[in-house]
């Protein structure tokens, strides 16, 4: 089971990012905010279709403030290493 919640939450976040991204009016960090954010709703959609309940997201408001504390994390480390190693991955 938790194979499908984690396939649903990278397959979500993949398919924001890739979208966001595209449109290049995002930071790494926005990116980042987004596809943690996306991948927490991604593994609750899941949680709640495989459990049958929709009391299951009553839990989505405090993941999505963990999502966007990792996402600000994760992205500034990508965004201080595309200055430091000059990968140009805007």
């Amino acid at each position: 089971v938790s194979i499908a919640y984690s396939l649903a939450g990278a397959l979500f976040s993949i398919v924001v990012m890739t979208l966001l991204k595209k449109t290049n009016a995002f930071t790494a960090v926005g990116l980042s905010i987004s596809g943690g954010t996306a991948h927490n709703t991604g593994q609750i959609l899941m949680a709640a279709m495989l459990l049958g309940t929709k009391q299951i997201l009553w839990w989505l408001p405090m993941l999505t403030v963990s999502g966007i504390l990792a996402g600000i994390a994760t992205g500034a480390a990508a965004a201080l290493l595309d200055r430091k190693l000059d990968l140009k991955i805007r």
